[in-house]
């Protein structure tokens, strides 16, 4: 049976929708349903979301439609990468009286070549400017077959690079090389450079051809001299530096006496800038490290230029050579002192420690990256070693600590965190490692 409402009871229903439309969600209420008054709003809940409807006149009736949703602004926030910078304080430097650990030459001055202080004065500079005449030579028996070009890009611009980035920009080499070949008078072999060539012998060779290069070129402006023979021709297998302390053993070249050089053997293309750079630091007054005798590396390992022509200089080295200030070696005469090294194979910082233990010989220390030209390393850390200023070239006047002569690479002498090493009463330790360089404790 059909229930009717009276129009009373509509009236206050419509009246009772148009309030709640205002404050409450009417569930009946859907899109396309009838209304009954233009203007009328009502929600209800679809879905869990509250939908609002307001009746229109749509094609003659009235009906509830679906007001659109008015669009919110919902912030959005750009999330950005932050990099944690993680700040290396670089220490103060210790400044100490050096006087007791610049180790004096025991043998006087007497040779060309030696570890201790002062260098020889007659050796080549240093530091500064040093112009360097590179001289090329071949023979009748072995025409060069390559072009002055090929030879002296293989071997020289390299050598320059290194001894400015090796010497923190103290060394600047130029070299002017003679672009022809200059043809030897004599057949190679005939000169006697091979199998361990005498000063006569050589100084000999030398003069021919440094008079061959005063004869196309004016060699007076430079300071010292780089004869390279052709390096195909097999029969100059002898190589070395040219270092006098006597104008008497000097080579005379358009009206100056070089007393510094060196000249190539046939293995020049193997060792390329190496060789130029191991033997214009014999000029300099630098020793070799390796042995004469025996395992040549026992001494020093893989490391050193002057060892066996693989990585840096050692810092000892380099102050000798005047590329490192007194204000960056640490001398360690007290009984204990904690120290922060920088890397020698970059620029700036304090670079090393000397613990002398008499008036010729001294523990070193120093720190090692893999980067620069020991970038061959598989790890870096502290190095130490022993020097002895009263034992000549060939015998060991640097000697990488512990010392073990079975050890022909000493890469494991780099100390790393919580390590040690000691010698006659010293004891080396690291204590810490960041990107400035190694922290180290020296106790006696």
């Amino acid at each position: 049976m059909r229930r009717h409402v009276g129009k009373p009871v509509v009236l206050a229903l419509l009246l009772a929708v148009s309030l709640l439309s205002l404050v409450a969600p009417v569930s009946a209420v859907s899109g396309g349903q009838t209304c009954k008054k233009v203007g009328l709003t009502a929600t209800s809940k679809s879905g869990g979301k509250t939908v609002k409807f307001r009746c229109k006149k749509v094609r003659k009736k009235l009906l509830w439609v679906k007001m659109p949703t008015t669009a919110t602004t919902v912030p959005v926030t750009t999330t950005v990468p932050v990099t944690t910078t993680t700040t290396t304080t670089i220490p103060a430097p210790i400044i100490t009286d050096v006087s007791s650990c610049r180790l004096p030459d025991v043998k006087n001055q007497n040779e060309a070549t030696a570890i201790g202080f002062p260098r020889q004065s007659l050796r080549l500079q240093s530091t500064g400017t040093i112009a360097i005449a590179v001289v090329f030579v071949d023979f009748s028996d072995y025409p060069s077959i390559r072009t002055v070009d090929d030879v002296y890009s293989a071997v020289f611009p390299e050598s320059a690079t290194r001894f400015s980035a090796e010497s923190y920009g103290r060394a600047d080499f130029k070299y002017s090389p003679i672009r022809q070949w200059l043809r030897m008078s004599r057949p190679a072999a005939e000169y006697g450079m091979t199998g361990g060539v005498r000063f006569n012998t050589y100084q000999w060779y030398l003069k021919e051809a440094m008079a061959l290069a005063a004869s196309v070129s004016d060699l007076s402006t430079n300071d010292a001299f780089l004869v390279i023979a052709n390096p195909d021709a097999t029969p100059i297998s002898d190589g070395l530096a040219h270092a006098s302390n006597s104008p008497l053993g000097g080579i005379s070249a358009s009206g100056k006496v070089f007393l510094n050089g060196a000249f190539s053997n046939n293995v020049l293309l193997y060792y390329k800038s190496r060789w130029v750079n191991h033997e214009l630091s014999h000029a300099m007054g630098l020793p070799d490290l390796y042995a004469f005798t025996g395992n040549q590396s026992r001494f020093a390992g893989n490391f050193g230029l002057m060892n066996t022509m693989i990585g840096e200089y050692f810092a000892w080295e380099r102050w000798l050579l005047g590329w490192l200030d007194d204000s960056q070696v640490v001398c360690v005469t007290g009984q204990k002192l904690e120290i922060t090294l920088a890397p020698v194979e970059r620029i700036g910082g304090q670079k090393m420690a000397v613990i002398p233990l008499g008036p010729f010989r001294a523990v070193v220390v120093e720190v090692r990256r893999a980067e620069g030209y020991d970038s061959y390393l598989k790890k870096g850390g502290t190095l130490t070693y022993l020097i002895d200023t009263s034992i000549g070239h060939g015998a060991g006047p640097l000697r990488v600590l512990p010392i073990n002569d079975a050890d022909d690479s000493k890469l494991d002498a780099l100390l790393s965190v919580g390590q040690s090493v000691s010698y006659e009463g010293i004891t080396i330790s690291v204590k810490a490692s960041n990107s400035y360089g190694d922290t180290i404790t020296v106790t006696r």
